[in-house]
């Protein structure tokens, strides 16, 4: 019996040392965060923007949006890590894929991220519309979308409005996920 209880320590030593040894996975590590906008019955920016955890951005703005063409920037390593650790912190990846308002001619904002190689996407319609109709005092209908995607896609575009952008083509069909 001592033999086999000293076989299993050894085996455990073994084991828990081959894995301190293994280096370090990037399990849960987001390397990409992206956020779309689509385009309303009006004047709604059309743009999506594409943040990397490398530090390279691109930005694409098509219709009434603050630039049009692409744009290329930097993001910093800071500001990249603060946006993954909000959408960590918002359960981002178990949110649903589609959230509505009861409207229509509203503009969706699309907000996705890369994780371990494993694109996940969240289309919002009517982003804000329900919180400007409690405003004024009106009720809405809504398939409920978490009050932090809102908070993430706000968040996004803060962090892309910090961003010094260059441009680098008037190109503004390029696809969404390069």
């Amino acid at each position: 019996m001592k033999t086999i209880s000293h076989v299993g320590a050894i085996f455990l030593i073994l084991l828990f040392g081959i894995v301190s040894a293994t280096p370090a996975q990037s399990v849960g590590q987001i390397t990409e965060i992206s956020l779309s906008r689509t385009a309303c019955f009006g004047r709604c920016p059309v743009y999506e923007v594409i943040l990397r955890a490398d530090g390279t951005a691109t930005y694409i703005g098509r219709r009434f949006a603050p630039r049009t063409g692409t744009y290329r920037g930097k993001i910093s390593n800071r500001g990249f890590n603060k946006l993954a650790k909000l959408l960590t912190a918002r359960n981002f990846f178990n949110f649903e894929d589609h959230y509505a308002v009861r409207a229509t001619d509203l503009p969706s904002a699309t907000t996705s991220a890369l994780r371990d190689g494993v694109r996940k996407s969240v289309q919002d319609y009517g982003p804000g519309f329900e919180e400007d109709m409690r405003r004024n005092g009106q009720p809405t209908e809504r398939e409920h979308a978490p009050a932090g995607l809102l908070e993430i896609e706000r968040a996004i575009d803060a962090v892309a409005a910090r961003i010094k952008w260059v441009k680098v083509s008037d190109d503004t069909t390029a696809p969404s996920h390069e």
